[in-house]
């Protein structure tokens, strides 16, 4: 098994609809600001310090919902 660690960016009030898909599995940690995360028909609100574990062939979709 592996593990890529990245660092990502979302711009304030926009959404990154990933439409990548991959086996395996994605983890984030929100660093700073709010975001909601979409995963089929849920949706999630996330602050700093909060965090999310999915399977990467889910579609998702992360929107910045801060400054």
């Amino acid at each position: 098994n592996r593990i890529l660690a990245s660092r990502a960016v979302i711009a304030p009030h926009t959404t990154d609809s990933d439409v990548l898909s991959f086996s395996g599995e994605e983890a984030c940690y929100l660093i700073s600001g709010t975001l909601e995360i979409r995963v089929g028909d849920q949706s999630y609100a996330l602050k700093a310090g909060d965090g999310f574990h999915l399977r990467s062939d889910l579609r998702r979709a992360l929107c910045s919902r801060g400054d």
